[in-house]
This record gives structure tokens, C-alpha cells and sequence, in this order.
């Protein structure tokens, strides 16, 4: 016992220490000089399509809202939370060139996302993305919870904080949005390969867009949290996607479950 607590005990130091100064330093994403970014937008300007050029893989990026949250909104944990604009959009990434219907979900296999974005002057120049646990499908679940200092929250605290659903709309706890949509080349289905890898992926790079649109400035340092699903979203984000972030805890990863082993593999066959 006492073995294996130590081996655990190495793995998250490795994960939450070695990887911050591994990792191909996420930035902006683009190499983009400040010089080259556009003027910064007020928030109700980011509604519709992200404008071009789209990150590659990403088929179409959308906001679908954009809105001024006022100081003292309440966070998921009655948290109040400072004065920001709230972002909700969505990604197409489908290879497939249609998803069919199923309960709760929409017609195309679409990437929800949120993001927060702090007031310019509040803005600390970094990104934080967090994971989401369980089978995931809910892109207002921010798992920020374990990136606290002192009970203060990242966005609080100056980071613009981020969330993706990972390509599905349900519970934690539910996988039926797993069943019977069409096959992307090599993976069993557009869903599947979204809660797999591809989802944080592209989120990340959308939501970059997305913050240097609205700061007129580049990202200094990007991060990304995650706990148990989520801290195997951060795992495969560190052996597939190294240079989107600068640093990542991966908290607790599942990498052992069934489920958990396949989406693994199959993707790095």
C-alpha cells in the first residue's frame, strides 16, 4: 500500500511540476505578434462566427452569446464572482457530413464551449481550461475549483477561464450519447472521438481566438486543470497537443477503466 501511495504521489508531481516546464508553451497558440492581433472588441461584438482564419481541423466556430455577467454573479459554488463577459459558442468538427438526432442533443455533432473573460484591466494574460469528470457533457461544469489559491477562484483572480462539454450534452454520468453516430475515419464515431481527445483540443485553440479578440493582446501563459476524466483530458492533451498549453495538473487521471483505456488507445494506434 504504502508503495503504491508513493508511486501515485510521484505520478501527480510529475503531471502537476514536470509537465509545466515540458510542455511546448501553449501562448497564443498562433505565434501571433501582439502587432498582428486585431483591435479589442466589447463583449456583445464577439456574437457570430469566429472570423477567420478558422484553427485547423475546426470546420466552423460560432458565439452564440456574449453578455456582460455584473460583479456578485454567483458562481456554480455561490461563489460571487467579478465583473466579466460571459461566452458561449459552439465548434463544428465533424468529419461525417451529418450526425442524426439523438435525445438532447443537437442535429450535427457539435463542441459546446464557455468561457469567461475578465475585464480588460482585470485581465492577468493568462488562460486557464479546465477538465471536466465523469463522461463530461457540460460546458458550465468549470472544474477551476482545484486551480484556487486560498479559496480564491481563477477568474478572480485575473484568468480567463474556459470549459468544453467535450461533443455532447448530458450528465456526467450518462453515455448515451455514444450510440449510433456515424464513423469518422479510424474511430467509431464523431461523439466519441470528440470525448476522446479532439474536443479540449479545439476548444482550446477557438477559445485563444477568442481572448485575444476581446484583449486586443496576446496570452502570456495558457494552462489547463483537469480531475479524474479530466485529468485524463490533461494526460492526452500532453501526448498529443503539446504546445496548446504552457502547464497542466492532471489530477487523479483515469487511465485504467475500460472506456477510459479504449478512447486512449485507439487514437494513438
Amino acid at each position: 500500500m504504502v508503495v503504491r501511495f508513493l508511486i501515485k504521489t510521484l505520478l501527480f508531481i510529475f503531471i502537476a511540476i514536470g509537465i509545466l516546464g515540458g510542455c511546448g508553451g501553449g501562448g497564443n497558440g498562433n505565434g501571433d505578434e501582439e502587432s498582428a492581433l486585431p483591435s479589442k472588441v466589447l463583449c456583445e461584438e464577439l456574437v457570430g462566427p469566429l472570423p477567420g482564419p478558422l484553427p485547423d481541423g475546426v470546420v466552423a466556430a460560432e458565439v452564440t452569446s456574449a453578455e456582460v455577467a455584473p460583479a456578485g454573479t454567483p458562481d456554480q459554488f455561490d461563489r460571487p464572482q467579478p465583473e466579466h463577459c460571459n461566452v458561449l459558442g459552439t465548434i463544428d468538427a465533424a468529419v461525417s457530413e451529418s450526425c442524426p438526432a439523438i435525445v438532447g442533443q443537437s442535429d450535427q455533432c457539435l463542441i459546446g464551449f464557455r468561457i469567461k473573460l475578465p475585464l480588460k484591466t482585470a485581465w492577468n494574460e493568462k488562460y486557464l481550461m479546465t477538465g471536466e469528470g465523469g463522461f463530461a457533457g457540460d460546458r458550465n461544469n468549470f472544474g477551476d475549483d482545484y486551480f484556487t489559491n486560498n479559496g480564491v477562484p481563477a477568474l478572480n483572480r485575473g484568468y480567463s477561464v474556459g470549459a468544453s462539454d467535450s461533443g455532447h450534452e448530458a450528465s456526467l454520468i450518462e453515455a448515451f450519447w455514444a450510440l449510433d453516430t456515424p464513423p469518422s475515419p479510424g474511430f467509431d464515431n464523431e461523439r466519441e472521438i470528440n470525448y476522446a481527445f479532439r474536443a479540449i483540443h479545439l476548444t482550446a485553440l477557438v477559445e485563444k481566438q477568442i481572448i485575444q479578440r476581446f484583449q486586443g493582446k496576446p496570452i502570456k501563459k495558457s494552462y489547463f486543470v483537469g480531475h479524474s476524466s479530466g485529468g485524463r483530458q490533461g494526460l492526452m492533451e500532453a501526448a498529443l497537443f503539446p504546445d496548446d498549453f504552457d502547464g497542466i495538473i492532471s489530477s487523479a487521471p483515469v487511465v485504467n477503466s475500460g472506456i477510459a483505456a479504449r478512447f486512449i488507445q485507439s487514437p494513438q494506434a
